[in-house]
């Protein structure tokens, strides 16, 4: 439970800066292009895999997301210590009574932000569709904080 309190917590920075206005008119220009694109290349992610030590419910920090699950795509699951191009982690916020909020999703895209590890970063709202987008300041900040220079926290 240690791995996902740390990741909650850092989840929960970004989720609750992010809530507070930094991309209120959704995703712009190349960043709506990687939304569009994103949204149908999670359909199904419900079935992908969790990253090992985070499966099944998790508990978190978040007010509006207390309990969580992670999922990796092929391409992540496949290598999840290098989380190569094309990897997609998704966490699925849920309430107490486990009725589902929102996921928060980070895509790996080469040459997206060199700086910050090519991670696209996004919110999907309860309808599917990506809410805020992009080279989001909070979850670059608190996910800077992961060991490594990989920007996650799933394989610390």
């Amino acid at each position: 439970m240690k791995k996902s309190t740390t990741l909650a917590a850092s989840l929960f920075a970004g989720t609750a800066l992010l809530a507070g206005g930094c991309a209120m008119f959704g995703p712009q220009g190349e960043d709506k292009v990687h939304a569009e694109a994103l949204t149908a290349s999670i359909d199904g992610y419900a079935d992908w895999p969790a990253p090992s030590g985070f499966e099944g419910w998790q508990e978190s920090f978040e007010h509006d997301t207390p309990v969580v699950q992670y999922h990796l795509n092929a391409v992540a699951a496949a290598d999840s210590e290098g989380l190569p191009n094309g990897s997609i982690i998704v966490k699925s916020g849920y309430s107490k009574g486990h009725s589902f909020r929102m996921n928060t999703i980070m895509q790996k895209i080469d040459g997206y932000d060199p700086e910050h590890g090519d991670w696209y970063w996004a919110m999907a709202n309860e309808s599917g569709s990506i809410s805020q987008g992009g080279q989001m300041g909070a979850c670059i900040r608190c996910h800077s904080s992961a060991d490594g220079d990989d920007y996650t926290f799933i394989n610390d």
